[in-house]
């Protein structure tokens, strides 16, 4: 009888203390990584196609994941020709446009 009263005890106070931690970890606010906005294919883009505002947007990228050529200012990228196809959400870098002229 001793032991079951105890086990009882036992597994109230780990039900509480689970409970306790899951109120702490759900209040506590995530520290979100850095972030930079870089411009991105706003919908499917065909090789070819002169990039004009309407075919990019801006989305924040981790600092450490941004691709090497991506793009932060929209406005250098009015005008450039895609050199291949690239589908909505994908990163404008400079491999993948024509030389600027």
């Amino acid at each position: 009888m001793k032991n079951t009263k105890w086990m009882g005890t036992l597994a109230i106070a780990a039900a509480g203390a689970l409970f306790g931690a899951l109120c702490v970890v759900r209040g506590m606010p995530s520290q979100a990584a850095p972030a930079a906005k870089i411009a991105v294919a706003a919908v499917d883009i065909d090789v070819g196609q002169r990039l004009a505002p309407r075919y990019i947007k801006l989305v924040d990228s981790p600092t450490g994941k941004i691709p090497v050529g991506a793009f932060s200012d929209p406005n250098k990228l009015d005008g450039r020709i895609l050199a291949e196809s690239m589908e909505r959400g994908e990163p404008l870098i400079e491999r993948r446009l024509l030389p600027a002229r």
